[in-house]
């Protein structure tokens, strides 16, 4: 049974990772001005959308309407956030990484 749960942990662990590597690769190739729809397929589902700054407080840019947010496999334990912030229009306006306190 100790083996077991070991085995589930550090494959949970590896799978951990590897999103989140993927997650902070992947985010460069979103650039400002593509659409939401363009970052979702690149980044994926993200964990949540909303107003600027709804979930996280962060200072956001001002013409800043909604953001997609990615956390981290491993938050809040390691509570790293990506927040890629939308215009008016559903367009990117940046892709930002924090770390909540």
């Amino acid at each position: 049974v100790a083996v077991a749960a070991l085995s589930i942990l550090a494959a949970t662990c590896v799978a951990g990772r590897q999103h989140d590597y993927q997650l902070w690769a992947n985010a460069v190739r979103v650039r400002p001005g593509v659409s939401a729809a363009q970052a979702e397929q690149i980044l994926g589902r993200p964990s949540w959308k909303d107003r600027c700054g709804a979930k996280l407080s962060y200072g956001w840019a001002p013409n800043c309407a909604a953001e997609l947010g990615y956390r981290s496999a491993f938050a809040p334990l390691t509570p790293t956030y990506l927040i890629v912030q939308l215009d008016n229009q559903n367009r990117v306006i940046s892709v930002a990484t924090i770390s909540s306190p």
